[in-house]
């Protein structure tokens, strides 16, 4: 005994086989255009992914952009702290400073 959906395809089978020439080829446009919905519909998902990936890969490009010149930011302040810690440890030890540092003015006096 034949499942559901054999049964339906015999059906349709048999109809086009009892169809005439003029409503047989009505019928197969009606199936080519159908078809051509249902390809037409995957290409727009395959675009739209497309179109989603691209805007994901644009928005972390920039994101990693951003992140890249706040690095070298934090890199440049941390050299500064540390060149200013080794003129502070200088000073404290009695070294002379190298630099630009100041003159200290107050052991002048």
């Amino acid at each position: 005994m034949p499942s559901v959906a054999e049964a339906s395809r015999m059906l349709t089978f048999e109809q086009y086989s009892d169809l005439s020439t003029r409503d047989a080829s009505a019928t197969l446009g009606m199936t080519f255009f159908f078809v051509s919905v249902d390809s037409l519909m995957k290409n727009a998902l395959t675009v739209a992914a497309l179109v989603l990936s691209l805007g994901l890969i644009l928005y972390l490009y920039q994101q990693v952009t951003r992140l890249e010149k706040a690095l070298q930011a934090s890199e440049q302040r941390f050299a500064d702290c540390e060149q200013v810690t080794f003129q502070l440890q200088m000073k404290a030890n009695g070294n002379a400073p190298r630099g630009n540092m100041p003159a200290d003015t107050s052991r002048a006096r």
